[in-house]
């Protein structure tokens, strides 16, 4: 489910969401209104080679499944029975709450991937943005996976997230997050308390992001920032640098270029 048009989506899939929706509206039109029910796992040992066995159904030992309770769709399996199950309402009712206190904060997508084996949401910040005269539109980004496969993740990411792929590449940002694993009960309380700190850091980058960009760099000093970044030292010539380090010099100055190209004002700091 997503805030806006169907044309806005560039897989035209999901169900097209408005402001003011309630959460539960959410939910529903984003296949995340069911829980996951933990279960213990059996031994098949029905063949006829185990015909003298009176029990065949065995329970395997500290050995749990992670299925959907509407459909008792498998989720994830071989989790330990400390595994704690952290559920698509309680990432939902978090999220109303973050944006009740923050009006700032609005819904934009809800998902659930792979059958449910992954759950995610995220809240678009609704102020304008502005770095260097370039419009940025952070997002607070929740996900989930019952099959063990990662932790809880809280995060503001620049990435709209509306598929696995683009999940993926939110997740790979560098900016910071707020965790929370399997073994831990879901604290709400400390999800909020924790990502109004990340809401605050929006507009502390704002900030040192305009500060940096009435920095003038000269280009050699963009270079000497590259070297240090690499670790190449200033004064080294070119037979002395591996091959290695040259290509990914040559890389970040492509970078550079692109991000002039694209419209960021040349030689300064940001």
């Amino acid at each position: 489910a997503f805030l806006g048009t169907r044309a806005s989506i560039w897989h035209r899939l999901g169900q097209e969401m408005k402001y003011g929706q309630s959460m539960d509206d959410w939910r529903n039109d984003s296949g995340l209104n069911w829980d996951a029910v933990l279960v213990p796992s059996f031994s098949d040992l029905s063949g006829p080679e185990f015909a003298q066995l009176v029990n065949r159904m065995p329970v395997a030992p500290n050995a749990m499944h992670s299925v959907r309770g509407d459909n008792g769709f498998l989720l994830g399996h071989g989790l330990s029975d400390g595994f704690r199950l952290h559920q698509p309402k309680q990432f939902a009712d978090t999220f109303e709450e973050i944006i009740a206190a923050d009006p700032r904060f609005a819904m934009d997508t809800m998902m659930s991937l792979k059958g449910g084996q992954i759950i995610a949401m995220t809240a678009k910040y609704t102020e304008s943005v502005e770095i260097a005269g370039q419009r940025h539109i952070p997002r607070l980004l929740a996900t989930t996976a019952f099959d063990g496969s990662a932790a809880t993740i809280w995060k503001i990411v620049d990435t709209r997230v509306v598929c696995d792929n683009t999940r993926i590449v939110a997740l790979g940002e560098k900016n910071g997050d707020y965790r929370i694993r399997h073994n831990t009960r879901f604290d709400g309380d400390r999800a909020v308390k924790a990502l109004s700190l990340i809401a605050q850091g929006i507009e502390k980058y704002q900030t040192v992001g305009n500060a940096m960009a009435q920095v003038v760099l000269s280009k050699e000093n963009i270079s000497k920032l590259f070297k240090a970044v690499l670790d190449i030292p200033f004064d080294a010539k070119s037979e002395d640098v591996s091959t290695r380090k040259q290509n990914q010099f040559a890389d970040l100055n492509r970078a550079y270029k692109a991000t002039v190209n694209e419209g960021t004002d040349p030689n300064t700091a940001w």
